[in-house]
C-alpha cells in the first residue's frame, strides 16, 4: 500500500545443462522440453522457485517426479548441474558469458521483471531516479525494453 514499484528491466531465464545432456546438443531449448528431464529447483520461500515452477507450467513440486530440490542457492544448483546431475533454470545475471552449460529458450524467451521498490513517502526522488538510471545502464539495452510478458508467480505454490 505505501510502496511504489518501479520496473527496471526484464531478465531472461536460461536453461543450465550438464555436459552431455540431450538438450545441450541444441542451440535453444523449448519450454515443453522441461517436462521430460529432471529439474533442480530452489526450496520453498524463494520467489525464483515459484517462477521456475511457473515456467514449467507446474503449480507446485508435489507429484512431479522430475522435480528435485537440493539447495536454497542458485549457485549450488548450478554446481550440481556442472557435476552432471539434472538441469536447472537460472536468471541470466547468475551466469558468466560463454558458459558452456547455458542454453537460451526459443522465442519468445521467458523473462522475469526486476523492479525497484520504494516507499511512496520517500522524499529523495532524485536519488531513486539516479539509482534506476544506473541499474538500467548496467544491463544489456535489450533487457530495458519492458515489452515482454514476465513469467507469472503462481499464488499458493
Amino acid at each position: 500500500p505505501g510502496l511504489e514499484t518501479i520496473p527496471l528491466f526484464h531478465e531472461p531465464f536460461l536453461a543450465y545443462l550438464p555436459t552431455g545432456h540431450p538438450l545441450a546438443k541444441r542451440r535453444r531449448v523449448r519450454r515443453q522440453d522441461l517436462h521430460d528431464h529432471p529439474l533442480w529447483v530452489l526450496s520453498e520461500g524463494h520467489c525464483f522457485r515459484e517462477q521456475q515452477l511457473s515456467l514449467c507450467d507446474r503449480p507446485s513440486a508435489a507429484g512431479h517426479e522430475n522435480l528435485r530440490y537440493e539447495s536454497g542457492s542458485i549457485e549450488t544448483l548450478m554446481q550440481l548441474v556442472r557435476q552432471g546431475s539434472g538441469m536447472t533454470l537460472v536468471p541470466e545475471l547468475s551466469t558468466l558469458p560463454d558458459d558452456p552449460h547455458v542454453r537460451r529458450f526459443e522465442p519468445p524467451e521467458p523473462v522475469r521483471e526486476v523492479s525497484l521498490m520504494v516507499r511512496r513517502s520517500f522524499g529523495r526522488q532524485a536519488l531513486v531516479d539516479a539509482l534506476s538510471t544506473a541499474i538500467g545502464n548496467a544491463v544489456p539495452k535489450a533487457w530495458r525494453r519492458l515489452h515482454k510478458e514476465p513469467v507469472p508467480i503462481q499464488a499458493g505454490s
